[in-house]
């Protein structure tokens, strides 16, 4: 093997395994925040469920990417042929990190179904969902059946399927958000309701666009370099990114209900939407409806 591409492969699963050590740490800590806070007490049981789901998901793949170091660089040392074919733990990270998103973006879809009620949109972005798992689960069977990276490009569209799928997914639900969101922008909104709106549409942007970040970077270096770890460095934080976007969701949640505006949401938007007969001001409407968005997708 040429220096150049061992010193590549080996930096690159070496810094992906340290970058991935400090989201993991971070997302113990998110973890620790969600279950000791007040909120999480009136959370849903399935919430809940997810968040620790994920956590041992992480932990399963955060401890297999240390042991692809640990045989890489130690076990395999002087073997530098055996850096040219994946290890079990990398097929490990791939299958977990497969399901971690899958429940993320559940949980996204989810928030954004109960708060449209858009059944089509919402079935073909679980479609999209569907697919990208599976063809995460045929990447990672490929990689143990397979492993040699020379074969990398007979697996190669059905890698950018999983890793452009999810940038697709995480996109579509994020401008779907924003989409619903904005499109009670009214003119007359009060300064107050403007700076909800403006908080709520960080929270989402950050929330869907981080994660198609690592995508896109997955699919260019998947392209780039196909007989590299350069791509699978990407795949060591996927699953702890993606659970961190949840977590980061969750924790935000009563900073953004502690306006004013969102504390009274039930009582304003229960007279907008159950006094129809009676004639309001475009503002009041407006906030009402903006409000009691904002409260719902707050709430889960």
């Amino acid at each position: 093997m040429p220096s150049t591409t061992l010193k590549t492969n080996l930096g690159a699963i070496l810094i992906g395994t340290l970058v991935n050590l400090s989201l993991y740490t971070l997302e113990i800590t998110q973890v620790i925040a969600y279950f000791t806070s007040e909120r999480r007490k009136r959370d849903r049981l399935w919430i809940k469920l997810c968040v620790l789901f994920n956590l041992l998901a992480d932990t399963i793949a955060s401890f297999a990417s240390w042991a692809g170091i640990f045989i890489y660089s130690v076990l395999n040392w002087g073997h530098f042929e055996d850096l040219q074919h994946n290890i079990w733990p990398l097929v490990v990270v791939i299958l977990v990190d497969g399901l971690v998103t899958f429940v993320v973006q559940s949980f996204m879809v989810y928030r954004y179904w109960k708060m449209s009620a858009n059944h089509v949109l919402t079935a073909l972005i679980a479609l999209c969902m569907l697919t990208t798992l599976g063809g995460t689960f045929r990447t990672g069977i490929s990689s143990a059946i397979e492993p040699s990276l020379a074969e990398r490009r007979d697996h190669l569209q059905t890698s950018i399927i999983s890793f452009g799928g999810n940038c697709i997914t995480d996109l579509s639900i994020t401008f779907a958000l924003l989409y619903q969101l904005h499109r009670s922008v009214h003119s007359a909104f009060t300064r107050n309701t403007q700076d909800i709106l403006w908080r709520v549409t960080f929270m989402v942007i950050t929330t869907g666009c981080v994660p198609s970040v690592f995508t896109t970077a997955g699919v260019v270096l998947l392209a780039v370099e196909p007989k590299t770890y350069l791509a699978t460095a990407v795949a060591f934080m996927y699953g702890r990114m993606y659970a961190l976007t949840m977590l980061y969701t969750l924790n935000l949640r009563d900073r953004i209900r502690g306006d004013s505006l969102v504390k009274t949401v039930d009582v304003v938007s229960s007279r907008f939407h159950h006094s129809t007969s009676r004639t309001r001001g475009g503002s009041d409407a407006s906030d009402a409806t903006f409000a009691h968005k904002v409260c719902f997708l707050t709430s889960i």
